[in-house]
């Protein structure tokens, strides 16, 4: 089962991308990884087989993400308080979320989701992960990972 605390294990190397060792390793926003390794292992390590040059095949692997994060409150018109509440609940983020799916968002974040209850919300498209606002109705987030 996925908790709270296995998800933010999970996914604490990501910011490793952030450490200044990789301060030469980022163009425009880009992450640029090697083109080929720079060492290689003991055969010891792999096995005694090696590759035949002759049959090796040259991979080639295109990852695309569409990533996206909001408040849901500058989603909102007007400024009264009262208006927002009643207008933020399940059905309008599943309706955010079904609008995120027609533009083919891979991975989005919501901030101040506003949802009080660990409520379990369901998408055809997408793993969601709900953290439930504090008791005066503060907070809360929502993760969304692309089911395909």
């Amino acid at each position: 089962m996925l908790t709270h605390r296995t998800f933010v294990q999970a996914l604490a190397w990501g910011w490793a991308f952030q450490h200044p060792t990789f301060d030469n390793s980022w163009a425009n926003n880009v992450l640029l990884f090697p083109a080929k390794p720079q060492t290689t292992p003991e055969s010891a390590t792999v096995g005694p087989v090696q590759a035949d040059q002759a049959t090796s095949v040259k991979d080639h692997a295109v990852v695309k993400l569409s990533l996206l994060t909001c408040n849901v409150l500058t989603l909102m018109g007007g400024n009264d308080a009262t208006e927002q509440h009643a207008t933020l609940g399940p059905a309008r983020l599943q309706s955010i979320v079904r609008q995120f799916s027609q533009e083919k968002v891979t991975i989005f974040a919501l901030q101040e989701t506003r949802l009080r209850t660990p409520v379990r919300l369901q998408h055809p498209e997408y793993h969601l992960w709900h953290s439930p606002a504090n008791s005066r109705g503060q907070f809360g987030m929502m993760l969304g990972f692309t089911k395909c």
